[in-house]
């Protein structure tokens, strides 16, 4: 066990829970760095961990600094992902993680607060002390870990991020067998996940003719 350094009370965290509480350190990954405000090292992180999964992505993102600084921009390129960012107010439109999956998890995020702010405040009405609402690392993880088994319960049930890809018409085109581009609407992925008008029209040509919304 590590008695030193800066995720020492972590550690013991996770050994306090025992064999089988610390099963819910598997489906999370606690990362600690020095300095609260030296967010591009985990910006750096991220996009190393997200490169263990898939050898290319387009990154979708909303214009945080932390996300930009050089050193970010390198390693993404290294990485071979490529970073979009996104203007105000298209958030629904094209970050549909954030509101797919996101969203849904700050409002259990919530929920899981209010039940242990209830149960803090039931201790100390017990133990006859002065109730404090402040949370320590315990707190925090219960409600990360809430929040990931809800995400998993929700994804598991119906592939919402595709589901809202298709829906926004993000995912307008597929390869099929031969190779050949075909419109998602017309294949079992449009029927199973019906589009809807997209509030934007693109201006721009295709094959001669104008590219825009469907319903105009």
């Amino acid at each position: 066990m590590y008695n030193k350094g800066l995720m020492r009370e972590w550690v013991k965290l996770r050994e306090s829970y025992g064999v089988e509480g610390k099963k819910k350190f598997e489906s999370l990954r606690v990362w600690g760095q020095p300095s609260a405000w030296a967010d591009s090292v985990m910006q750096c992180w991220l996009s190393d961990l997200l490169a263990e999964y898939v050898p290319q992505t387009i990154t979708v993102c909303d214009c945080f600094q932390g996300q930009w600084t050089p050193v970010v921009l390198h390693t993404s390129w290294f990485n071979q992902q490529f970073q979009i960012p996104v203007g105000p107010d298209v958030t629904p439109l094209l970050q549909l993680a954030d509101v797919a999956v996101i969203a849904p998890a700050k409002s259990a995020a919530e929920s899981k607060k209010e039940d242990l702010q209830l149960l803090l405040h039931e201790v100390a009405k017990r133990e006859q002390v002065e109730y404090s609402a402040r949370f320590g690392k315990y707190e925090i993880f219960e409600v990360a870990s809430h929040m990931a088994s809800y995400q998993t319960e929700i994804q598991q049930k119906r592939d919402v991020v595709l589901a809202m890809a298709v829906q926004t018409q993000s995912l307008a085109l597929r390869p099929d067998e031969s190779g050949q581009l075909v419109k998602v609407a017309e294949t079992s992925l449009g029927k199973q996940f019906p589009s809807t008008p997209s509030p934007f029209r693109i201006a721009g040509e295709l094959g001669g003719q104008e590219v825009g919304r469907a319903d105009q």
